[in-house]
């Protein structure tokens, strides 16, 4: 819960596990009583994995910028662009890779895998 808050999003990713900029598919659905239905997809799917966060989320020139801090895993900055349409593609993917060179990032830390995939059970 965030704040207490009862209300939540339930958000599914899809997207190629490879480093640097990569194209998502995001799902989101509002949830007003986000426990509820976690304990429901917890009685009916078995858990993949657990993963404790906390996101500040920050806009920037068309781009939210999350700073995550993950139990057991450290701090992350993401970069994220929402596209408007196909043409705008090539355009964020280069903008993205400016904020990546501004920030310093080399490629040995960019993640190709989600968070959970460090936690999952065997």
């Amino acid at each position: 819960a965030i704040d207490g808050r009862k209300d939540g999003q339930l958000v599914y990713y899809e997207r190629p596990n490879v480093g640097g900029v990569k194209e998502s598919r995001v799902l989101l659905a509002s949830l007003p009583d986000a426990a509820t239905v976690r304990d429901m997809l917890l009685y009916i799917l078995p858990a993949k994995a657990e993963v404790r966060k906390t996101r500040e989320i920050y806009r920037f020139q068309g781009v939210q910028v999350h700073l995550d801090v993950v139990a057991g895993l450290g701090k992350f900055l993401e970069l994220e662009k929402v596209l408007g349409d196909e043409s705008e593609r090539e355009e964020a993917r280069k903008y993205l890779e400016s904020l990546r060179a501004y920030f310093q990032i080399p490629d040995e830390d960019l993640m190709a895998s989600s968070y959970s995939d460090f936690f999952e059970s065997d």
